[in-house]
């Protein structure tokens, strides 16, 4: 087969084929999704940008920010040998329940010997009789701990640099999020 009669081949699968294509995406996207589907809402867990400042770190120098969704966070702050920095993070909860969070923290530059630990107030920051639960630490990076239902606190996380360390600025930055294995 030459000449007109195949380049009408040609044509009539080429069409086949688009229809055929045009067809199976009009139906694929034309249908409902019906039922219930489960959903995380990572924002219920904020760290809120307004409360958060350098006023919160005990460094005599310090730099805070807050990404926009509120649940990531960079701290860096001057420190000098053997000294511990406390970081007093706010975290606001929304949620109608209580939620076990997870808060990774990572040091992202600075002194070698810089150990981050976290831990509670000890102390209902707002005065509302809400508080964190004590704080595990899972694993070197990563702490677990449970917040009340629509209520506000604190939490301190300390960092501090060996007696051996050299001086300097150090950067950690951290994410709050709702965990995935609420026990």
């Amino acid at each position: 087969m030459s000449g007109p009669a195949r380049n009408q081949v040609v044509l009539m699968a080429i069409i086949l084929i688009v229809s055929g294509a045009g067809a199976a995406a009009g139906s694929t996207l034309s249908d409902d999704i019906v039922g219930e589907s489960a959903t995380t809402v990572e924002q219920a867990v904020i760290v809120p940008a307004d409360e958060f400042s350098s006023n919160n770190v005990t460094a005599s120098k310090s730099v805070v920010s807050v990404r926009e969704q509120g649940t990531q966070f960079t701290v860096g702050s001057q420190a000098f040998q053997g000294e511990t920095v406390d970081i007093r993070l706010p975290i606001n909860s929304s949620s109608d329940e209580r939620l076990t969070v997870e808060l990774i923290l990572e040091q992202v530059s600075g002194p070698e010997k810089l150990s981050i630990n976290a831990r509670t107030t000890g102390e209902d920051e707002f005065g509302d009789g809400d508080q964190i639960s004590p704080i595990v630490q899972v694993s070197e990076t990563e702490f677990r701990f449970q917040i009340e239902p629509t209520s506000a606190d604190r939490i301190v996380i300390e960092t501090h640099i060996e007696a051996d360390s050299e001086p300097g600025f150090y950067e950690v930055d951290g994410t709050i999020k709702i965990s995935d294995n609420a026990k």
